[in-house]
């Protein structure tokens, strides 16, 4: 059974009268989808006011007539910049007109947009918030009252500017304003979580995004009060992160090294590891110290539980090599399965292709792409067109043991 929860008050699309949409939550059993959005970002203080002073410092309150107009090279303005920090409220009213919040950055967001995805619009004077501010449209279709549906700030928007036009508004997929509402609602899972979490919340303004956001900053609050696991440790010690770690650094602390460390170019010495056994860098300087490390990784370890029962189903059940080794083994499998079995190919035909390419020395030159950690192995590791026709014929000439 659904659950009903509080409502939200809207004026009618069609009579203006003033509406409240029920809030129902799915049942609890209901598929968990978190909103392609991205969650309202969790600030500390000290990293916040840390990148303020990189950022636009305490210049908002010295802009004049000339320098509010300032465009970056992405199209933005310093209130875009501002409303993305939520700070507008910092920008000297009086310089502050309707035209600032007209103005479009290069993917054709005001700063009205940025304001309403990062929960400020109640920063702006409200009567910049009208049917022409709030109905421009991004190159995505998007405009200011959706991006505040979307993300549960509608409510920061003066009622008087609810009309019936903005309302019936609609994008490119022909959503109006009250349709993303209902589509952004949480998940009963989301609520539940926040409940688990001990997380206040008010049900009438939240949104997937706004619970995401909530969730994340919790789980944040949580890792920071814990000691980091083995696995973290292991990993700041393979990426040669011990110096940077402080003495008595949380879960959490040790994340947001990790996190930072991965998306930079990837090392000399990593690139090193990586050409000594064997594999080939596709557009090398596009790797990433995270992508390199998910393959030297495996070249010291054993292979896993399920990477040896996936081998088996290749007739290799007796397997010496590293788990680097077996990920290649099965990458070379969904290879020839995804691309060369036809009608007249029975099972041991990838097998037997498998087991010729496992005696040419070639094969441990593959060459690996950029790739998460969600990208498939058989997407990123790939070897020559003719090398793959070859072990294939060649397969097809032997005979199973």
């Amino acid at each position: 059974m659904a659950e009903e929860g509080a409502g939200i008050t809207v004026p009618c699309g069609h009579c203006g009268m003033l509406i409240q949409i029920p809030i129902v939550y799915p049942a609890p059993s209901a598929q968990y989808l978190l909103s392609g959005l991205p969650p309202l970002p969790a600030i500390d203080e000290a990293q916040y006011a840390e990148k303020v002073k990189k950022g636009l410092g305490s210049n908002l309150s010295k802009l004049d007539s000339v320098s509010i107009l300032r465009k970056t090279k992405a199209g933005e303005t310093p209130v875009h910049r501002a409303a993305r920090q939520r700070r507008l409220s910092e920008i000297r009213r009086e310089l502050l007109s309707k035209e600032h919040f007209m103005i479009q950055n290069n993917e054709g967001r005001t700063a009205l947009h940025l304001a309403a995805s990062n929960s400020c619009l109640d920063q702006v004077p409200p009567e910049f918030l009208d049917e022409d501010t709030l109905s421009v449209a991004d190159c995505y279709g998007t405009s200011v009252i959706h991006e505040a549906a979307q993300y549960g700030t509608i409510d920061q928007i003066p009622r008087s500017a609810l009309t019936r036009q903005i309302m019936n508004l609609k994008n490119k997929r022909g959503d109006t304003v009250s349709d993303l509402i209902e589509q952004n609602r949480p998940t009963q899972k989301q609520l539940d979580y926040l409940k688990s979490l001990a997380v206040p919340f008010d049900l009438s303004v939240l949104t997937k995004a706004r619970a995401s956001g909530l969730i994340d900053s919790a789980l944040r609050e949580q890792r920071s009060k814990e000691a980091p696991s083995d696995k973290q440790l292991a990993m700041v010690q393979r990426l040669g992160l011990v110096s940077e770690l402080e003495q008595g650094a949380s879960k959490q602390d040790v994340t947001d090294l990790l996190d930072h460390a991965t998306v930079q170019p990837a090392t000399a010495a990593q690139i090193q590891r990586a050409e000594s056994l064997g594999l080939i860098l596709n557009v090398r300087d596009e790797f990433t110290v995270g992508d390199l490390d998910k393959f030297l990784k495996l070249a010291d370890r054993r292979p896993s539980p399920e990477d040896e029962a996936d081998l088996s189903r290749l007739s290799i059940t007796s397997f010496e090599g590293t788990a680097l080794g077996a990920r290649m083994h099965l990458a070379l499998a969904m290879i020839y399965e995804s691309e060369f079995v036809g009608m007249d190919d029975d099972e041991s035909s990838v097998a037997r292709a498998c087991i010729a390419a496992a005696k040419d020395n070639d094969f441990a030159r593959a060459t690996i792409s950029p790739g998460g950690d969600f990208t498939p192995d058989w997407e990123v590791i790939r070897w020559p067109k003719a090398k793959l026709a070859e072990w294939w014929k060649a397969g097809r000439r032997s005979t199973m043991c």
